[in-house]
């Protein structure tokens, strides 16, 4: 406990570190905000930033991903900071608010059938997760651009070097166990070869006990998810938690809680330090 304990308390304090560093450029959050507008309102597709340094006028050129991604990562840090210091439903509500820009981001480039290098397979995944349980409505998008991106990525993918990693033994089986307990098929094979046979042995528990009425069995499988939510919450790209947001905010074990709450089982029981400032929140 004392090992969850510090965890949490890091990654608050690397959230609020996060927080600053984006709100320091306040130039920039203006025009995020009026690019994100101009996107929903008036169908913007490229935007521009300009800045003056040492007398000369320097112009940034950004299309709708790259400001969608902005926004979101503004809007997380922030909404995370006030959950953080006080949760409450409407924070929890702000912080889904926040990572749902990200899922638009996925929609366009799924629209546009392009990959954005700063997103990988695990995120993808984890997002695809995060939309089943609050955002249904994309999900056979985002499964669609999922397909995109691994037959675009093949290479990267199949290569030994990555055989158990980039979420084949983790989040991609979870992934396709919650779109499959949710009804939601997948578009074609070419995602499910990428589930390892081998699954993570904390994911594999999850999956077959979930809906388990015993809570000491219950509490096995998620005290394992959250070591695994631990020991992969690092700064390595082939790791599925390798940004701060998904460290922060466990949204695996997450959907699994809600999931069960859906089926009418209770999660009252549940005593996690990674888990407890969401529980209350977790379903609408």
């Amino acid at each position: 406990m004392k090992n969850i304990s510090s965890f949490v308390v890091k990654k608050e304090q690397e959230i609020v570190t996060a927080y600053r560093s984006v709100t320091a450029y306040a130039e920039y959050i203006t025009f995020l905000e009026a690019a994100v507008k101009d996107y929903y309102e008036k169908g913007t597709e490229k935007f521009y930033s300009t800045f003056e340094e040492f007398g000369q006028t320097f112009t940034t050129e950004y299309d709708a991903v790259s400001v969608l991604t902005g926004m979101a990562a503004y809007r997380y840090w922030q909404a995370a900071v006030d959950f953080a210091a006080h949760p409450g439903k409407q924070g929890y509500q702000q912080l889904l608010h926040a990572l749902h820009y990200n899922i638009q981001a996925l929609l366009k480039c799924e629209e546009e059938q392009k990959t954005d290098e700063r997103i990988f397979s695990t995120d993808i995944a984890l997002y695809i997760i995060l939309a089943t349980i609050y955002f249904p409505e994309d999900v056979t998008s985002l499964l669609r651009y999922f397909s995109f991106y691994l037959e675009e990525k093949k290479d990267l993918m199949n290569a030994p070097l990555y055989a158990g990693l980039l979420g084949k033994k983790d989040v991609i089986p979870l992934m396709v166990f919650v779109t499959a307990e949710a009804g939601i098929p997948l578009p074609d094979n070419n995602i499910k070869q990428y589930v390892h046979t081998d699954i993570a042995p904390a994911y594999r528990k999850a999956m077959e006990q979930l809906y388990s009425e015993d809570p000491a069995v219950v509490s096995a499988w998620i005290s394992e998810m959250t070591e695994d939510h631990i020991a992969k919450s690092k700064d390595d790209w082939t790791l599925p938690f390798n940004h701060l947001t998904w460290q922060y905010f466990p949204v695996e074990i997450i959907a699994l809680l809600v999931m069960r709450a859906r089926k009418g089982l209770s999660n009252d029981f549940i005593d996690n330090l990674l888990l407890n400032h969401f529980k209350p929140f977790m379903v609408p």
